[in-house]
């Protein structure tokens, strides 16, 4: 359903005033059917499309920060495939190993270089390297101290500079959870379902005291806003804050973790839910998506509320920087996810819902 005060349709450019997201009203297509060509996005008045001081902004593993290539933690660039001798001689002394060696880099995500370090012996561990004076590492490190009622699903906390003693830029180690990133499941339905299982479990938790609230008042004039007044109300619950299937591990096809906690908070249960729909959408169909809104309403107890007014919200959250993501779905197999692949299936997607 569209929000009560604003329509979702397109203005005549096919690009809202703001310059922000994309409308979605047939009534703006091209003769031959095809939708407007779209016009390059900017932040209005230098804020972000809640309406707040972009600067400020939450990068997630798909909302890349805009590092300097430049920008270095002292010895080695944070565009250097493996970490420094340093940063693995400290690693080894926290662990109480001998020593540590790079075996990997992880794909998946841009806000900090995770590496799978390990042992001579074969013993293996995670190692996140954040950028210098990144606050996301506190939060990392205590929603990952709280997180033992997810069991095997969320990765064990081991070691932590927070403060960026060791090399100028905060460091992490936890356990590395079995299996890889993948979203090329053989069964894509049955990969819904345990992303959708998983998730319930995540919004089953107790919220961690102090968390951020994720969901909050964007500026009025923001096209946001009257979808957040529609959705506000809605009770909070422990939000991953980017819960895609790239931040998911895979064995044999079975879910067996959920990574990348830096930018957890809370919010309704909608948030998160949307935003996994989005990816599903993404990489098949609504059809998939619904399967895995399903799995989660049954396994949290109660069905989601406005779930298409979700959906509308993580679309125009999506729309400036959805190109900027393709390097994520490219890395992990879906080449025809790029920059391109990317913008037309949200376009699409947004057609879809402003019809509903």
């Amino acid at each position: 359903m569209a929000p009560r005060s604003e329509s979702l349709g397109w203005n005549d450019e096919g690009v809202h005033d703001y310059g922000v997201f994309l409308h979605c009203s047939c009534s703006a297509r091209h003769a031959d059917g095809r939708p407007p060509a779209r016009r390059a996005t900017a932040h209005h008045a230098g804020r972000d499309l809640w309406g707040q001081d972009s600067s400020g902004h939450r990068r997630s593993a798909r909302d890349p920060s805009p590092r300097p290539h430049g920008q270095t933690c002292r010895g080695e660039r944070m565009t250097a495939a493996a970490p420094s001798p340093l940063v693995l001689e400290w690693a080894a002394r926290q662990l109480a190993v001998a020593e540590l060696r790079w075996v990997r880099s992880l794909p998946g995500g841009t806000h900090a270089r995770t590496s799978v370090v390990g042992t001579p012996d074969g013993a293996e561990f995670v190692l996140r390297q954040f950028p210098p004076g990144d606050d996301a590492v506190r939060l990392e490190i205590r929603v990952l101290s709280t997180l033992g009622d997810l069991g095997e699903l969320a990765p064990q906390l081991l070691a932590a500079d927070a403060e960026g003693t060791v090399n100028g830029c905060p460091l992490i180690v936890t356990t590395l959870l079995p299996g890889r990133a993948s979203i090329t499941p053989t069964n894509p339905h049955d990969f819904a379902r345990q992303l959708g299982a998983a998730l319930a479990r995540i919004h089953s938790l107790a919220v961690i005291p102090g968390l951020t609230d994720l969901f909050t008042e964007p500026a009025t004039e923001s096209p946001m806003h009257s979808v957040w007044h529609q959705l506000t109300g809605e009770p909070r619950v422990l939000t991953h804050n980017d819960f895609w299937s790239g931040n998911t591990v895979w064995l044999n096809e079975r879910l067996t973790g959920i990574v990348d906690w830096s930018g957890a908070g809370r919010a309704p249960r909608g948030y998160d839910l949307a935003w996994c729909r989005q990816d599903l959408v993404f990489l098949y169909d609504v059809t998939v998506a619904d399967v895995f809104t399903r799995a989660y309403d049954q396994a949290f107890g109660s069905p989601t509320p406005d779930v298409a007014l979700w959906d509308h919200f993580a679309a125009m959250k999506a729309y400036p920087r959805v190109e900027t993501w393709a390097p994520n779905y490219t890395d992990l197999g879906r080449d025809d996810l790029d920059g391109a692949g990317l913008r037309r299936r949200l376009t699409e997607w947004m057609l879809r819902l402003d019809a509903g």
